[in-house]
């Protein structure tokens, strides 16, 4: 059987139709399709070469996150469809490593797209209470919700002098930062620079933490992200109400 591959616009109806004959798939990620549902109704999304395919019996075998978010959003994407792989071709698919969120940023020319990747994601994680992996436009909106606090790590530098690993410090100053920015680049300033900090600051307690984490591993602190991010809101949250720490 030839394979062809040709461009069609795939409305609700049409995806329901595809998926009655897929003979099954690896589980589906919810995340994932939620992304994609978030693309295709912010007008995101975009045509490009992975194509939803169908082996030589005409079943299903490439394509079901997107069909179902198709079903889900409720809106038509034009996407590629190819007929007649083989039917074994499905153990040759999504094999090659996958573009990370960073990838599709550096792509873009995002200056900052490691730091600020990080960052947004480990945010993210500490706001739902779940392992996130954000796509690219819930990236854009997170990152246009979070610019200033962006740009002030950026420009800071924070990340230089955190001892552990930056995210877990910087995610949680974004999600603060909207509380009260004034305090938190305060605090944050006070914790790059450690001149004058006096016992009881916020400050001076994370960055005594951090350090100490540091000399008793001799490398950069091994601690779990759930528990540093829980030392760093707590010095933040003090810092913003005016409060010393033991």
């Amino acid at each position: 059987m030839k394979i062809t591959t040709t461009l069609e616009l795939i409305t609700a109806e049409k995806a329901k139709k595809y998926l009655e004959v897929s003979a099954g798939n690896r589980n589906l990620s919810r995340g994932n399709i939620a992304a994609l549902v978030t693309e295709m109704r912010s007008g995101a999304w975009r045509t490009n070469n992975d194509a939803v395919t169908f082996d030589t019996d005409s079943v299903l075998v490439n394509g079901h996150h997107r069909l179902n978010a198709i079903i889900l959003a409720g809106v038509a994407c034009s996407i590629l469809v190819t007929r007649g792989v083989a039917k074994d071709a499905v153990f040759t698919m999504d094999r090659p490593s996958k573009r990370t969120l960073a990838h599709q940023l550096k792509f873009r020319g995002d200056p900052y797209f490691t730091t600020n990747s990080t960052y947004l994601n480990f945010a993210a994680r500490m706001l739902t209470g779940r392992p996130v992996n954000l796509s690219l436009a819930q990236y854009d909106a997170l990152a246009e919700l979070f610019e200033r606090p962006l740009r002030f790590l950026v420009e800071s530098k924070l990340y230089q002098v955190t001892h552990t690993r930056p995210q877990y410090v910087c995610g949680p100053i974004l999600i603060a930062h909207r509380a009260d920015p004034e305090k938190v680049e305060a605090f944050a300033l006070r914790l790059i620079e450690g001149v004058g900090l006096k016992r009881g600051d916020p400050a001076f307690v994370l960055r005594d933490n951090l350090m100490l984490n540091r000399a008793k591993t001799g490398r950069t602190a091994k601690i779990s992200s759930h528990v540093m991010g829980r030392k760093v809101l707590a010095a933040l949250r003090a810092a913003i109400e005016g409060r010393e720490l033991k």
